[in-house]
């Protein structure tokens, strides 16, 4: 079955948002609330962080419920541990950045919060909301935000109609162009040989995302990844140099 998205955009939606998340929560489901990044102090101010969030939900909407907070920058075992409390459904709720976005599994949980989703790409929250609504009962999708632009809520509420994932890609590749993809806007050319855009713009998020998560937990560093980002620096160096003064 489809997950119902929403778009939430006032104080009184976010009332109403987490009245309806408490209700199903009392009737056992669970909760994923995604944050676009890990720390406060993290690159771009006023975008929610999953620590904070954390805090925040702790001591005011889910304050009488069990939460965990589950990020890149915890070692493997650790989001082992949270994620397998939240299988067993010892949490009700986990706050987390895009580390959720794929390989996990938990039938039970039908409700996700996307904070801020005007910051990530309308296929990446696709497939963030693929995670819930896959055991009997049906899932909802609630995309938080506070932005005012037309163009950003314009993108956003294509996910409230659309759910077919080349149908996304497709009218997200038409809204914010190929230069977006990898996370930047009019820097030329994009060097890509084999990819056909917007045919190829869904795995081409998926790829972002993952090579993202090895950026935020350090693996980037470490074997077998070391050599293939000193590959990919050299190859692109060009291009890089041209996005990174951008």
């Amino acid at each position: 079955q489809k997950v119902v998205t929403s778009l939430v955009t006032t104080s009184e939606n976010r009332q109403e948002m987490w009245t309806f998340i408490r209700d199903k929560l009392r009737s056992g489901r669970q909760l994923y609330v995604v944050c676009p990044r890990i720390e406060a102090e993290d690159e771009e101010a006023g975008l929610k962080s999953a620590e904070e969030v954390y805090r925040s939900l702790s001591n005011s909407e889910l304050k009488t419920y069990r939460i965990g907070l589950i990020h890149g920058r915890q070692d493997r075992d650790q989001r082992r541990m949270i994620m397998q409390q939240f299988r067993e459904r010892k949490l009700d709720a986990i706050v987390s950045t895009t580390v959720i976005e794929v390989g996990v599994d938990v039938p039970n949980a039908t409700l996700m919060v996307i904070h801020d989703p005007e910051h990530f790409g309308l296929s990446q929250i696709h497939q963030l909301r693929g995670r819930i609504g896959r055991g009997e009962f049906q899932g909802y999708c609630f995309l938080d935000t506070e932005s005012k632009k037309e163009e950003a809520l314009e993108r956003l509420e294509m996910l409230e109609k659309l759910t077919d994932g080349f149908q996304i890609a497709e009218a997200d590749f038409q809204l914010r162009g190929p230069g977006d993809i990898l996370g930047v806007r009019q820097h030329g050319e994009l060097p890509l040989r084999v990819a056909e855009l917007p045919r190829d713009q869904e795995i081409l998020e998926i790829v972002r995302s993952e090579a993202w998560q090895l950026v935020e937990t350090g693996d980037i560093d470490t074997p077998p990844y070391a050599e293939l980002k000193n590959r990919v620096m050299q190859r692109f160096k060009a291009w890089i140099d041209v996005v990174g003064t951008g």
